[in-house]
C-alpha cells in the first residue's frame, strides 16, 4: 500500500482510483526482480520465460481510445481522450478513464502522449469546481414540481496560457447548454459583462502619469454576479448525491488597478483578496491575447504570439515576408472574373486579422477594405489578404506604444455638418 499511496498522491489521483492504482503497482512489482526468487522476477517465476516490458506505459498519462465502427457514425470522433490509470487484469489490455463521461473503458487500440499528464479535466478538478458551485446553488423541487424544463450542463476543457505561448495551467468549466434557453422565460438577454479591447486606453493614462499597472485574477468570477431569471439546471454527470436524485439545482450566482501610491495599490488589492478568492498576477504583462511592457513613462502593447499564431493557423509559417501590407497599385473589386474561394476560410482569416488590428493600426485600413468582399472572396482576394500574412510575419513584434505627452487631453471627432 505504501507505493500504493505514493502514485496516488504524487499523481494527485481523487482516492476513488485506489483500486486501479494498487492494481497498477502490482502488475509492476511482478515484473521487477526480487531478492526472494534470487533476483527472478514473479513472472518469470510462474510462467517460465522473461515478460515483456513493451506493454508498459507511464502511469496517468493522457491517451487516445479508438472508438469501434460500431459505436461511432461517419462524423463522429475515431478515438476519444482519457487517462491511463490500469492494465486490464483479465487480457492485455489497457483500462482507460474518460473524464467527459465519467466512465472506465477496456481497449488494446490505444495512442498514449508520454509526456503529457492528465491533470487538466480529472475527477479531483472537477470536485473543486463543482465545490466552488455549491456555495452558489441550492436544491429545489423535481422537474414535475416546477413546471418547465431543466436545462443541461456539460464540461468545457481549456488551456490557459502565457504570454510567450506556454500553459499556464489546465482549467474546467462546468457551463450550461445556452442552446436550451427559452427566450422570455429562462432568459432575456445573451450579453456578457467581458473585458473589452477598450480597456487598453487605462493603459494611455497609465503611460500619461507614470502609474504602474497591477493585474489580479478573480477566481469563478461569472459566480458572483447576480441572477433576476430563474434558471434551473441538471445535475452534472457523475456528481447526483444519493438522496437528491430526484432534485434540481436552482442557479443562484452568475481587474485591473492602477495609481499613482503603490502602497495604496497594495492596500487595495489585499482588501480584495479578502473579499473574493483571487490570484495577484503582479505588473499586467498579459491581457486578451496582447503582450504588454511596462516602462517608466512608457508602455508597449503588441501580439507577438498571436500572430505567430494566425501564421500557423494558416500554413503560412514558412512564407517570405513582404515590406508593405498590400500592393499600392492593386485595385480589388466584387466581379474580378477570378475563380471564388471558400467564403468560411476567407471569413475566418479577415476575423483574425480584425483582432490583430488592435495594436497594428499600420494593417488597419487594408484589412477593412478587403473585409468588404467576405461574402465573395476570389482568389484574388484571398492573394491579397495573404499579402498581409507575409507582411505580418516580417513585423510579429511591431505594436503600439503609449509614452507620455506634454499636454493630456480628452479630444473628440465628429463628421456632422
Amino acid at each position: 500500500m505504501e507505493m500504493s499511496r505514493c502514485m496516488l498522491h504524487e499523481k494527485n489521483l481523487p482516492k476513488k482510483f485506489w483500486a486501479e492504482t494498487a492494481n497498477t503497482v502490482v502488475f509492476h512489482q511482478n515484473r521487477l526482480p526480487t531478492k526472494a526468487l534470487k533476483d527472478q522476477t514473479p513472472f518469470e517465476a510462474l510462467y517460465g520465460y522473461k515478460p515483456s516490458l513493451k506493454f508498459l506505459e507511464v502511469f496517468r498519462c493522457l491517451c487516445f481510445t479508438h472508438v469501434p465502427q460500431g459505436k461511432r457514425d461517419k462524423l463522429d470522433r475515431r478515438a476519444s481522450l482519457g487517462i491511463f490509470i490500469c492494465y486490464s487484469t483479465v487480457s492485455k489490455a489497457y483500462r482507460i478513464f474518460q473524464p467527459q463521461t465519467e466512465n472506465i473503458v477496456v481497449s488494446r487500440d490505444v495512442h498514449f502522449v508520454e509526456d503529457e499528464e492528465g491533470n487538466w479535466d480529472d475527477a479531483e478538478t472537477k470536485c473543486q469546481i463543482m465545490a466552488e458551485l455549491k456555495l452558489k446553488f441550492s436544491g429545489s423541487s423535481n422537474e414535475e414540481d416546477l413546471g418547465r424544463k431543466l436545462i443541461g450542463v456539460k464540461w468545457v476543457f481549456r488551456a490557459k496560457l502565457n504570454a510567450d505561448g506556454s500553459i499556464n495551467k489546465y482549467k474546467p468549466r462546468l457551463v450550461v447548454k445556452g442552446y436550451a434557453q427559452i427566450f422570455g422565460v429562462d432568459c432575456s438577454d445573451t450579453f456578457a459583462p467581458v473585458a473589452r479591447l477598450d480597456a487598453i486606453r487605462l493603459l494611455a493614462i497609465a503611460a500619461q502619469k507614470s502609474w504602474k499597472v497591477f493585474q489580479l485574477d478573480v477566481k469563478s468570477a461569472f459566480l458572483n454576479g447576480v441572477l433576476r431569471e430563474e434558471i434551473y439546471v441538471e445535475h452534472p454527470r457523475g456528481f447526483v448525491k444519493e438522496k437528491e436524485g430526484d432534485k434540481a439545482y436552482l442557479l443562484k450566482k452568475a481587474l485591473y488597478v492602477t495609481g499613482n501610491n503603490i502602497d495604496h495599490i497594495h492596500d487595495f488589492k489585499q482588501v480584495m483578496m479578502k473579499v473574493f478568492e483571487m490570484t495577484d498576477l503582479g505588473f499586467m504583462s498579459y491581457f486578451l491575447g496582447m503582450e504588454i511592457k511596462q516602462g517608466q513613462s512608457e508602455v508597449f502593447i503588441y501580439q507577438k504570439k498571436y500572430a505567430k499564431e494566425i501564421l500557423k493557423k494558416f500554413q503560412m509559417e514558412e512564407c517570405k515576408a513582404a515590406s508593405t501590407p498590400m500592393n499600392q497599385k492593386e485595385k480589388l473589386s466584387k466581379e474580378d472574373g477570378a475563380d471564388k474561394v471558400d467564403e468560411g476560410y476567407f471569413r475566418s482569416l479577415i476575423g483574425c486579422l480584425m483582432y490583430l488590428t488592435a495594436t497594428r493600426p499600420d494593417i488597419l485600413s487594408v484589412v477593412s477594405v478587403l473585409s468588404r468582399f467576405m461574402h465573395c472572396a476570389s482568389e484574388l482576394h484571398l492573394k491579397a489578404t495573404k499579402r498581409v500574412l507575409r507582411y505580418v510575419k516580417g513585423t510579429s513584434d511591431f505594436g503600439v506604444k503609449f509614452t507620455r505627452s506634454k499636454e493630456f487631453k480628452l479630444v473628440g471627432f465628429s463628421d456632422n455638418d
